[in-house]
């Protein structure tokens, strides 16, 4: 947990009210002509502006903290940015998320996990966007607190890993369908479906067991996201031992609509010994099956 700074720098100090206002029409100005720009060496001087990030007055922090962020100089300021996120403002906070999303500094992924539990919603998504703005960078810290004591945190790391998207967290996610917390299966699941490739088809498949609802939903969406990469995998669970698995996987083969699908499901339709699978298999081959003209 990062600490925001107490009292102000000298600098600020000595600085009058009416300078401060002079500043912070420099700031405005500076944000105004170059923020799209991106352009880095305009004479804003940047320990003015990690002084003015302690002011205490909230306007002139944030406008600083915005500053600061267009300036992306990470090696000086990450440190005076990750303490903005627990500013008494939320402006300051949302200001500083994404600040540290656009300067992309994996140092920053702790933090903003913990902003994650911001009381301000604009600030939380803010922070979860800044998360995924970090994209692969963020992964390997990620990765770490997959199996962090506090399952409200797996659950939060869980989801961003399927947003991001990077595939190191598959075989961890797959793991992570054996939490002994529903909530997290039920999240790897539907992060999985958002990873790209086929490592996690059978792990999905297993899940499609679970005894809780949501994942087996999410793990049966998750397959059908997979599409062609899930279609044999899914044809040989057609023969899973326990007939919730087949029913979901005829479901499954319906949607994915792969036509390799038919003939395994017309056995199945005709030789299941229980009827809830065969009818599932039935529905499946309406979508498959071409419509007679």
């Amino acid at each position: 947990m990062y600490v925001f700074p107490s009292g102000t720098s000298s600098t600020v100090a000595r600085l009058s009210q009416e300078e401060i206002t002079e500043k912070l029409s420099e700031i405005s100005e500076f944000l105004t002509q170059y923020k799209g720009a991106r352009k880095r060496d305009q004479p804003i001087p940047l320990t003015l502006l990690l002084d003015l990030a302690e002011d205490p007055n909230p306007r002139v922090r944030w406008r600083a903290i915005e500053a600061l962020g267009v300036l992306a100089k990470p090696e000086k300021t990450l440190n005076t940015m990750m303490a903005a996120l627990q500013d008494p403002n939320s402006i300051v906070r949302w200001n500083a998320a994404l600040a540290l999303g656009e300067i992309g500094d994996p140092l920053a992924t702790l933090p903003l996990l913990d902003a994650l539990e911001d009381d301000s919603k604009d600030v939380q998504e803010m922070a979860n966007w800044a998360l995924v703005e970090l994209g692969e960078k963020a992964v390997p810290p990620l990765l770490r607190d997959l199996t962090h004591q506090d399952w409200w945190i797996r659950k939060k790391v869980a989801r961003l890993l399927g947003q991001i998207g990077d595939e190191r967290a598959t075989e961890p996610l797959i793991q992570a369908l054996n939490d002994p917390r529903e909530r997290i299966r039920e999240t790897a699941a539907e992060a999985l479906g958002q990873i790209r490739g086929a490592h996690a088809v059978n792990g999905l498949i297993r899940a499609l067991k679970d005894e809780y609802g949501y994942t087996r939903q999410n793990a049966m969406e998750a397959l059908i996201k997979k599409g062609p990469d899930a279609v044999k995998p899914l044809i040989k669970a057609l023969k899973h031992r326990n007939k919730a698995v087949r029913a979901i996987v005829c479901q499954a083969l319906g949607e994915i609509g792969d036509p390799r699908a038919i003939e395994p499901l017309n056995q199945v339709k005709r030789r299941d010994p229980e009827f809830k699978v065969r009818r599932s298999a039935a529905k499946s081959l309406k979508t498959l099956r071409p419509k007679r003209a």
